[in-house]
């Protein structure tokens, strides 16, 4: 599904650690669809979390969905390189895209949130 007036910034490396922290408290619970390499793997589940973990070099983000049969699922991409966030005309989210090195991308579109209700 195509957003009508929506645009994607991009999160520079120096914020990822302030940004997933804040990203996390403000979208805690809203229902997400997830996107790896262009199929969905996760439907309408709520967000829990968004981490950064950094392992030598390489920088790993994690998305946490909690399952609708009440398991937590957890998708790391290994090698992130690039993180940025999708707002609308007003700036308010609408969910996020994380790249890894060789072009990956893992999505996570939001469904609803309280600002659709």
């Amino acid at each position: 599904m195509k957003r009508k007036q929506a645009r994607t910034r991009e999160i520079t490396k120096t914020e990822w650690n302030d940004f997933c922290d804040e990203f996390s408290r403000q979208h805690q619970g809203w229902l997400t669809n997830v996107e790896i390499d262009g199929a969905i793997k996760v439907k309408e589940s709520p967000f829990q979390k968004l981490g950064l973990a950094r392992d030598g070099r390489q920088t790993k983000i994690s998305i946490t969905i909690d399952g609708k049969t009440r398991k937590t699922l957890k998708h790391v991409v290994d090698g992130a390189t690039h993180l940025r966030v999708e707002q609308d005309k007003n700036g308010n989210d609408l969910g996020l895209e994380i790249e890894a090195k060789g072009g990956a991308k893992t999505i996570a579109r939001f469904i609803n949130s309280p600002l659709s209700r």
